[in-house]
Formats: structure tokens, C-alpha cells, sequence
């Protein structure tokens, strides 16, 4: 919740002339047209296949041009791959073509496959083997919804689960995705959740325009991460033309890359409908909200909503479990009360926070919405260590860089609140599968955040303390 704080994840791509020229392929006598490219799907382009030339079609996510050439990063439903177009070709290719390679368009290319520090890129030989494609050119790359009719009104039972800390928000989007997977195997404990997520023991410290911050590096993208440990999938809704997932986050850890299914609505009814079809079939979804066109109908209910939140514009992850012909039913996962179960809201207030959160924040949908596809079953207890010890094994040196500039700020803190919980449920996770020891350094360490956060008084000496004791506890998980 409150993710106007933002961890700011970015790759910045940056390519010289003399890196260019050592990726630059001989240019085949033989001119490949558009008609006769075959498509290949750029998660089967793999690194030992350099020096090969292949042909992807997606949509243009990020583009950056330069004196040496444009560089386009090209996204289909399995992955991401460089495109680059050198500036000699630019200057070859007819202006009217040239203004349509904009981001966002679709785009067919063909290239030869190098490797340019750690990304893979096709670099484009000739002007014939670019094309923009048109919405009538597109096929088979979405899912139309059909509405199918629903019941006027359906309740599930669906049990909360409380991600918050100290009576703060905190980690929504993981507690949301746990009603999820709570709803069908019940013995799954949030500790477990945690653990299968990767944001337990993980770390990130970004310095952005003299501001310094410390999260656990995943975001709500650990909810990816999660579903393949808990050897699951899910199916994400969305307003065709809208935003899957933030910008900074590298395809791997982008929602509409790794759904199952992708569901695009043409505007708020299809939205509504399928909502409502998804919940009458027995499955609770997880929403993507702005809180102001709610704060009305939740403060009637939760004395905390009331009392300790605001009515401002700030997104929030919650739970859809039910509806009637006035209200949506919605489980808050850090809402400390007894009210933050089944709170209701009236639909057109629940409407338009779940459209105009894409204005906010992280600008994800309109209609943003996941629930799962497939049954829930847990990895073995070791296989989730050894995979947490692998995504946290640059957690110290990350809370060092924060420890050397230490930030009391309110952004700063909710962070660190986060850590706070995630450390504790980790500690839980360790603890009731028999290693005392190092459970009992991170629930030290998860305090000691949890502290600083809530008081708003993050120093050197408190933050090189979590330093020994993770440093601790993270060398007795890898012996």
C-alpha cells in the first residue's frame, strides 16, 4: 500500500560507437522480406545461438536513439529482446516509416543475434527487415473476453490474512496474493508465503536524485516468484492498451510475460462482467486499486480505515471476495480490525478506483486483476532455502550502502517497515522447520527494522547491528 513510495528499479542501456562496431554483422547479400520472416518467440533465442539471424514481432517497450543508431527493446508474451538499427540504416529508411517506430507500436524485426554487455540484441541489417504491424495485422496474440452471465450476487469465504506490521501498511500485494493461495490449501501459513517469495532475507538500496532508500529489491513482482515456487500460474485481466506492470521491471518479473493467460477487456462492463464471472466460478481475485474513491465507504465500516488512513490517491492491493447488485465485497490485508473482512464498497466507487488507479502510482491496468490458474502445491523446505539464499546473497552489502547514508524519511520508513515484517516471517518460516539459530538473528534483525521504521529514527549503529546479525544467520544457512 501507499506505493507513491516507490524502490525506482532501472537498467540503463548505453551503447558506444566502438561497441557497436564489434557487434555489427556482415550484411548478407540475401534480403529477407517481411512475408517471408519466420517468427520466432524470443524466449527460445538463447545465448550459444549468436551469430544467427532470427525475426521477432512485439510490442516496442523502450526506445532510446543516439548518434550511433536507435535502440529499441521489443517485448512479446515470453520475453524481451534488443533490437538496434544503426544510424546508417536510419538514414536510409523512408520518414514516413521511420515516424511510425514509436513506443508502444508493434513491430516485426529481423537480425543478427549478438551479445552486448549481458543483453542480447538483434542487430538489424537492412531496411526490409523492419515493419510496424497494425491492430488488423495483429492475430492470435490476445484473448478476447465474451461476457458469460453471472449470478446477481455471490459470496466467497475467503480467510484474511493481515500483511500489515505495528498497525501499519505494509506488503499488501503479497498479502492479497496469499488469500489466494490460503483459499485453496489452507495450511499454508504467510510465513510460508514469505519464504516462497524471495522477500524474507532480500535487500535493494537505490540512490535516486540525492535520495536514498532500502526495500527488499522485488516489490509486488515477488508475487511471480511465488507462484512458480508454489508450482502454480495465474491469469491477469487488464483494459486492452493498458500498463501489466512498472516500467523498471525486467521481463522475467513482469505479470503479463508470465501469466498463464492474458485477458483484455474494451472498457469497464467487459471489466465488471468478467470480475463477476471469475468470482462466481470460486475464485477470489486480487485487485489493484486508488484508495480515494474509497476511503468513504471503508471508513463507515473499519475504525482503522477512519482513523488511521487518509483520503488521498494512493494505490492499495485487496482482495475481491464477493458482490451484490449494489457492492463489491473486499478483503483488506492490512487492516488490523475485524471490519477488514468483506469490507463493501459501492460498485461505481470500486469502479472507478479500479480505472483511475492507472493515473497513479505505478499506473498498472485500467482493470488490473490476477487469480490463480492452476492448484497450489510447496517446494521441499530445503530447495526454498538454498533458492533464498541465492536471492539474498547481496542483501548485506546492500543494507552497508544504506547504513553509510542513513534516511529517517516517511518513504524511507515504510520501507523499512516492510523489511521489518518479511525478516519476522522468515524467522517463522526458519524456526518451525528446525533452524533456531539463524531464525532467531532474523527475528533480531526483522525488530530492529520494524523499530527504526516505526520511529522514524534510522541510524548507522542501529543498521550495522542488522548488518552482524544477517551476516550471522546468512552463513549459517549456506553451511
Amino acid at each position: 500500500m501507499k506505493n507513491r513510495y516507490l524502490i525506482i528499479f532501472c537498467v540503463v542501456i548505453f551503447c558506444t560507437l566502438s561497441v557497436l562496431s564489434s557487434c555489427r554483422p556482415e550484411i548478407s547479400e540475401t534480403k529477407e522480406t517481411p512475408e517471408t520472416m519466420k517468427i520466432t518467440a524470443i524466449s527460445d533465442i538463447k545465448e550459444e545461438e549468436q551469430g544467427k539471424e532470427f525475426t521477432v514481432m512485439g510490442s516496442i517497450v523502450f526506445m532510446d536513439e543516439s548518434s550511433d543508431g536507435l535502440f529499441l527493446d521489443v517485448e512479446d508474451e515470453s520475453g524481451n529482446v534488443g533490437v538496434f538499427i544503426e544510424s546508417r540504416l536510419l538514414s536510409s529508411i523512408a520518414e514516413e516509416k521511420l515516424s511510425d517506430i514509436q513506443k508502444g507500436k508493434i513491430i516485426k524485426a529481423s537480425g543478427n543475434l549478438k551479445k552486448n554487455q549481458g543483453i542480447l540484441l538483434l542487430i538489424v541489417g537492412n531496411v526490409s527487415s523492419i515493419e510496424i504491424i497494425t491492430e488488423e495485422e495483429r492475430s492470435g496474440e490476445e484473448t478476447e473476453f465474451t461476457a458469460a452471465q453471472s449470478p446477481d450476487e455471490y459470496q466467497l469465504e475467503v480467510e484474511l490474512v493481515y500483511s500489515g506490521n505495528q498497525d501499519r501498511t505494509s506488503l499488501c500485494y503479497l498479502g492479497s496474493f496469499s488469500m489466494l493461495v490460503k483459499y485453496q490449501e489452507p495450511e499454508i501459513e504467510f510465513c510460508d508465503i514469505v519464504a516462497a517469495s524471495g522477500i524474507g532475507a532480500s535487500a535493494g538500496y537505490v540512490e535516486d536524485d540525492g535520495s536514498v532508500i532500502l526495500g527488499n529489491g522485488i516489490g509486488e513482482a515477488c508475487i511471480i516468484l511465488l507462484a512458480n515456487n508454489l508450482n502454480t500460474s495465474f491469469t491477469l485481466g487488464l483494459k486492452d492498451g493498458g500498463n501489466d506492470s512498472a516500467s523498471y521491471y525486467p521481463s522475467q518479473l513482469k505479470f503479463g510475460s508470465q501469466a498463464k493467460e492474458v485477458i483484455y477487456f474494451d472498457d469497464s462492463e467487459d471489466s465488471f462482467a468478467h470480475l463477476k464471472s471469475v468470482v462466481s466460478s470460486g475464485n477470489p481475485v486480487v485487485v489493484y486499486l486508488d484508495c480515494y474513491y474509497l476511503y468513504d465507504d471503508f471508513a463507515l465500516v473499519s475504525v482503522f480505515w477512519e482513523n488511521s488512513m487518509e483520503k488521498d490517491h494512493y494505490d492499495h492491493y485487496m482482495v475481491v471476495t464477493g458482490y451484490d447488485e449494489n457492492n463489491i465485497y473486499l478483503n483488506d490485508p492490512t487492516d488490523p480490525t475485524e471490519a477488514a473482512e468483506n469490507i463493501p464498497a459501492k460498485i461505481e466507487n470500486f469502479m472507478e478506483a479500479w480505472e483511475k488507479v492507472s493515473e497513479i502510482a505505478q499506473k498498472l491496468g485500467p482493470f488490473w486483476m490476477i487469480y490463480l490458474s492452476d492448484t497450489v502445491s510447496q517446494k521441499p523446505f530445503n530447495e526454498i532455502i538454498s533458492w533464498n539464499t541465492d536471492m539474498s546473497k547481496n542483501a548485506v552489502s546492500e543494507i552497508r550502502k544504506f547504513a553509510e547514508k542513513p534516511n529517517s524519511s516517511e518513504s524511507a520508513c515504510f520501507l523499512l517497515n516492510e523489511l521489518g515484517r518479511a525478516r519476522t516471517e522468515f524467522s517463522n518460516y526458519l524456526n518451525k522447520n528446525g533452524m533456531v539459530e539463524p531464525a532467531l538473528l532474523y527475528q533480531e534483525s526483522g525488530g530492529i527494522f520494524s523499530e527504526i521504521a516505526f520511529n522514524m529514527s534510522v541510524t548507522t549503529e542501529k543498521l550495522n547491528i542488522i548488518i552482524d546479525k544477517e551476516s550471522e544467520a546468512m552463513q549459517l544457512l549456506t553451511e
